[in-house]
């Protein structure tokens, strides 16, 4: 009777290996007498090995463990001209942990692919053709700890919600043009969530708000939309590393702003860039638009106005707001009689000698009006009320 050279070989470096030698196996020699296997087998430490790196191949090599690997833990197929995933490429390596497919031409993965590899740690399909994937194809990888996907086509992100033990997933430089609503359930440890340099133009915060406190986080300068002003809240207290986040976020819209207005945390807001007039002349303006000059409620709201005036280049002019302490110097109050917050991050600062200032409002009983001052990044300030300002207003 005549056994296969291959896995006489083998046979022989396992025991060796058992007896704590590593070994390097060129295979290329016939499989059960007819089928030629292309790659080095090895094993090193508690690793067993295909090495298919290099081989010029067009199709994953699964003639090369089709029987009796069942222990092999990394497969290698990087740097080759591969164009598809079938769905039984991989059946018998029950006990893989790496699996290495970046850099071929890989197009199309079968649904059902990767299903078996339940031990599988690390996915490597950096730089491949992918357009799209089976939203299931990670089903079942539940002890995932790097997943690459970078550098492809993909338009969209199939469901990786189950993974938890992740360290590293990126799906950055695709064509995605649309995050999903939720990513990650509940990762068990900070990790490394790469998304940058895609098509999409904004994210939803329950999409990344699951990643733990000292995760990375990298994406562009995208809007990221909190569904409200708490959410907006929790994002920012998050401890993460990466993609400075604080200007990048807006609440979602909670009210039916006309279209001239822009809505700031429910709050229908008119800014007038062009017009401006004194005090008393703006504050007739916004009553001839059907609304009044504006009350910043809190910071939050403060933030947030902040944001578009910023974002939107409306950031070159100064701008009368509905304080004033005219009925009484010192006692700033809004229209409505609310006080006026004092101090940080609402009023601007004065410098004095080196490592020292002052807060406004410091203009006295000359200076009885309040206003957004753009020399101050557009902080508060007190003006006389006779000066030619733009404004913004809100809508009853």
């Amino acid at each position: 009777m005549t056994f296969p050279v291959l896995l006489i070989t083998i046979t022989v470096a396992l025991a060796r290996h058992a007896q704590g030698n590593d070994f390097l196996m060129d295979s290329q020699h016939e499989v059960l007498g007819s089928v030629v296997c292309p790659c080095d087998f090895m094993a090193t430490g508690n690793d067993s090995i295909w090495d298919c790196n290099k081989r010029n191949l067009n199709e994953v090599p699964r003639q090369c463990w089709t029987d009796g690997f069942s222990f092999v833990t990394q497969v290698i197929l990087s740097d080759n001209f591969i164009t598809e995933i079938h769905a039984d490429d991989f059946v018998g390596l029950g006990s893989l942990q790496q699996l290495l497919l970046n850099n071929n031409n890989i197009t199309s993965v079968a649904a059902g692919a990767f299903k078996l590899l339940a031990g599988l740690t690390t996915l490597d399909l950096y730089h491949n053709n992918i357009v799209q994937l089976p939203d299931d194809v990670f089903e079942g990888l539940v002890n995932l700890e790097s997943l690459w996907v970078s550098h492809n086509s993909l338009q969209a992100i199939p469901n990786i919600s189950f993974v938890t033990n992740a360290k590293a997933v990126s799906f950055s430089n695709n064509n995605i043009d649309a995050f999903p609503q939720h990513l990650l359930d509940a990762p068990s440890a900070p990790l490394t969530l790469s998304l940058q340099n895609n098509l999409a133009t904004e994210i939803f915060a329950s999409a990344i708000l699951n990643l733990p406190d000292y995760s990375t986080l990298y994406i562009d300068a995208i809007t990221v939309w909190a569904a409200d002003a708490q959410e907006a809240e929790a994002l920012r207290a998050k401890s993460w590393f990466g993609t400075e986040l604080d200007g990048l976020i807006q609440v979602a819209s909670q009210a039916d702003c006309p279209s001239h207005f822009h809505d700031v945390l429910g709050v229908c807001v008119l800014v007038e860039p062009f017009f401006s007039g004194d005090w008393g002349t703006m504050s007739y303006f916004c009553r001839e638009m059907g609304a009044e000059m504006l009350t910043v409620a809190d910071a939050n709201f403060f933030q947030q106005l902040l944001h578009i005036l910023r974002s939107e280049g409306l950031d070159h002019h100064d701008y009368w707001l509905g304080g004033s302490d005219a009925a009484e110097e010192g006692s700033w109050k809004w229209a409505d009689g609310t006080a006026i917050e004092r101090g940080s991050p609402f009023w601007a600062t004065q410098p004095q000698a080196p490592g020292s200032f002052l807060i406004e409002p410091l203009g006295g009983p000359s200076e009885n009006c309040l206003y957004l001052d753009k020399s101050r990044f557009l902080y508060f300030d007190d003006g006389a009320c006779t000066e030619a300002k733009n404004v913004i207003c809100q809508q009853h």
